[in-house]
């Protein structure tokens, strides 16, 4: 499978641990957390789960990214991932 980011690579690719992205990681899964539960019993917006969401995705893309300067074949591990997965019969409807 080939390996397509959604977003260009943020200048923390270089700049911090993986620990720090990881910890990014976590906060943004929060947010999401947040912004469902503000749906859920507030009268948050479908688009703000929809954001935090997305900013999961930058931040695990970040650190894939990461990886990828420490020689990691993400699209090695992409493709890993799908043939797992489509073993267990999670795609499709």
């Amino acid at each position: 499978m080939k390996c397509a980011y959604s977003f260009p690579a943020t200048k923390w690719v270089e700049s911090v641990t993986m620990h720090e992205q990881w910890r990014k990681m976590a906060e943004e899964v929060v947010e999401v957390n947040e912004a469902l539960y503000s749906y859920r019993f507030a009268d948050g917006d479908l688009l703000a789960i929809a954001i935090e969401t997305i900013d999961v995705i930058q931040a695990c893309e970040t650190m894939l990214r990461m990886l990828e300067v420490k020689g990691v074949n993400v699209e090695e591990a992409i493709g890993a991932v799908y043939v797992k997965n489509l073993g267990r019969g999670y795609y499709g409807g």
